[in-house]
């Protein structure tokens, strides 16, 4: 008798999924405390939104770039470079701090859109977790449409900005955490598939030597 058992399940896809639900949700519930933050904080200044919008900049591009040691190919380099960028238009955020609200609108627009488009980018190729990449993906399209916002308000002020990017956040959050919980689930299957097949092979090898055995 001779038992197989094909899937996804590897010590490298296993570490994958878990490292992508790890940062994503980490990503996503930074982004929720910042947006709770800013909307909560009706008077908030330029240079207060610059920092904030400076911090989430910097830990998306952690959540980019932190997996790409799991990635391969096209979605390594989208990770790295994208991620790059991202943190490039967060640290300048945070280094120019008596920016104007129309610059710091600009940033902003443009730092999420290339955001978002990383996000999107790095959740096409999730293969077989169609309801993580789905979620992931919305994520990075919730950027675009906020940053193209930004770009398209020409008179924007600072109480409008604050409520815009309080909402983008909580919003992106919500849906970069729901992304990491099902990469969690996913890696929870994987690993499970794993340990069956580690058990089937373990079983073949005794069948194996039990008829070896019969044979002498």
């Amino acid at each position: 008798m001779t038992i197989s058992v094909t899937g996804p399940a590897s010590s490298g896809g296993v570490e994958k999924a878990a490292a992508i639900a790890a940062w994503l949700l980490l990503g996503g519930v930074v982004a929720i405390i910042l947006g709770a933050v800013v909307l909560l904080w009706p008077g908030a200044t330029v240079f207060a939104l610059a920092w904030l919008i400076g911090a989430h900049l910097i830990v998306a591009a952690v959540t980019l770039v932190a997996p790409a040691r799991h990635s391969m190919g096209r979605e390594r380099s989208t990770r790295l470079v994208v991620g790059a960028m991202v943190a490039l238009a967060g640290a300048s955020t945070l280094m120019w701090p008596d920016a104007t609200v129309r610059a710091l609108a600009l940033l902003f627009g443009g730092a999420v859109i290339v955001a978002g488009v990383g996000t999107i980018g790095a959740g096409l190729p999730m293969t077989g977790r169609q309801l993580t990449s789905e979620w992931q993906i919305a994520a990075g399209v919730l950027g675009v449409v906020a940053g193209l916002t930004a770009f398209a308000w020409p008179g924007v002020t600072v109480g409008v900005l604050s409520t815009m990017i309080g909402l983008y956040l909580v919003a992106y959050g919500v849906a970069l955490s729901v992304a990491g919980w099902l990469a969690r689930r996913q890696a929870d299957w994987l690993r499970q598939c794993a340990q069956v097949r580690t058990a089937v092979t373990n079983l073949e090898i005794l069948e194996e030597r039990n008829i070896h055995q019969r044979v002498r």
